[in-house]
């Protein structure tokens, strides 16, 4: 830890892209709690409006960017590296559970060192990790502490029970008690 380097926070949009909650609202609130925030645009820099019905940026591409944001910010001197997280809303969210999977440490030739420290899945889409669980039989595992926030009004990625259970029980989590709201979050 150096003096005068940031503990930072990567935030993911949802699949509709940049918007004042991720651009502003959500950076803002990291900011007063001490953290840098740093917002990457994985839609428009491929001049993509929506990947909520089209799905045109393969996957590993998208982690490319998350993984690219990561040794960029571990580089930089007003950064701590050993406290970069992410937050990801929906698709974002489920960008943050595909980047702590420990497989993808050594894809982006990314070390433990200069990896995630953690981060929140707001209602991500545990349908992909769930399903190679239960129907690959794969048991991903993940080297960062990851929060899963779930809202069980949504009705965008609204969740299967086996998804969100699989999930969770994938990453030992344990009960949880609520969280208080960010003041800007309606209810």
């Amino acid at each position: 830890d150096s003096k005068g380097s940031s503990p930072v926070v990567l935030v993911l949009s949802a699949c509709g892209g940049l918007d004042d909650h991720v651009t502003t609202e959500w950076p803002k609130y990291l900011t007063e709690l001490g953290y840098a925030a740093f917002v990457i645009d994985i839609l428009g820099s491929r001049n993509v409006l929506s990947e909520c019905s089209s799905g045109t940026i393969p996957l590993d591409e998208r982690m490319r960017d998350v993984y690219g944001a990561l040794a960029f910010l571990a580089q930089h001197p007003a950064v701590d590296s050993q406290r970069i997280y992410m937050i990801g809303f929906s698709w974002g969210g489920s960008h943050v559970l595909e980047a702590a999977l420990q497989r993808r440490l050594p894809q982006f030739n990314t070390t433990e060192k200069a990896a995630f420290k953690g981060g929140i899945a707001v209602y991500p889409d545990c349908k992909g990790i769930a399903g190679a669980v239960t129907q690959r039989n794969v048991r991903p595992a993940f080297y960062a502490p990851v929060l899963i926030i779930g809202a069980e009004l949504d009705n965008w990625t609204a969740y299967a029970p086996w998804s969100l259970n699989t999930t969770l029980a994938m990453v030992n989590a344990r009960e949880l008690t609520p969280l208080t709201r960010p003041p800007f979050v309606k209810a």
